[in-house]
């Protein structure tokens, strides 16, 4: 019976591998069509491309497996890729791109500032008045541990932590919190069905524009009681 079991394991693990393989294979054919429509690609521009993109996600994979490793180091592979294919490209296809990402960014910042101002005036006010409000029925100690969570969480932010490192940091803070969320249960899910619209709305604008999300915002839990939302909205300023 155990080893039909360590077999499904195996089975489920080596699918699973394959799907994420696809998955990265379907991306990267779809990069090289963007480049190819946006740059007229010669075939072998888009083999070595092609090269480049694969050798990156592949080296990615492997940086992102190990416990030691940093943005830093994420971030030089990205730019090391980009600098190796700016290398396949002629002299008018380096223009044309340069000028696409400038058309780009300027695009970027008009929808960022879309969605910053629906932040500033829609979204952070009804975060902070339920906030404000729902200090009034914290006790004096819940406070005290709240506020040595949130120095924890500056204390983390200044550090340079691996992946592993920031996965502890997060829950040693949940398990500092989970006595008041869970004193606090009910109430804090009446907290997030009040704001569950506006929050709604606030990520259907960042979708519609492909931003990534503010670290600050508060966002619904992605699995029921992981508790994502309470510790968030607990360690917001009242």
């Amino acid at each position: 019976m155990k080893k039909v079991i360590v077999t499904v394991l195996t089975l489920i693990i080596c699918q699973a591998g394959i799907a994420q393989s696809e998955r990265m294979n379907e991306r990267i054919e779809k990069k090289v069509q963007e480049l190819d429509q946006l740059l007229d690609l010669s075939e072998e521009q888009e083999v070595a491309i092609e090269t480049v993109l694969l050798e990156t996600a592949s080296k990615a994979k492997e940086l992102k497996s190990t416990s030691s490793s940093t943005k830093e180091e994420i971030k030089a592979l990205r730019q090391s890729s980009s600098e190796r294919i700016k290398e396949e490209l002629t002299p008018d296809q380096l223009e044309l791109l340069a000028q696409h990402k400038k058309e780009k960014n300027a695009e970027r910042r008009t929808q960022g500032q879309e969605i910053k101002e629906h932040r500033k005036n829609a979204l952070r006010p009804a975060l902070r008045a339920e906030r404000g409000e729902f200090e009034n029925i914290l006790s004096q100690e819940e406070k005290d541990v709240i506020q040595h969570a949130r120095e924890m969480v500056r204390e983390f932010r200044s550090d340079s932590n691996t992946k592993e490192e920031r996965r502890a940091n997060k829950a040693e803070i949940k398990e500092l919190l989970d006595p008041i969320i869970t004193k606090h249960q009910s109430d804090l899910e009446q907290v997030q069905l009040r704001l569950q619209p506006i929050m709604d709305e606030h990520k259907a604008l960042r979708q519609e524009h492909r931003v990534r999300k503010n670290r600050n915002d508060l966002a619904p839990p992605a699995k029921e009681g992981d508790g994502r939302f309470e510790v968030r909205f607990l360690l917001m300023e009242p």
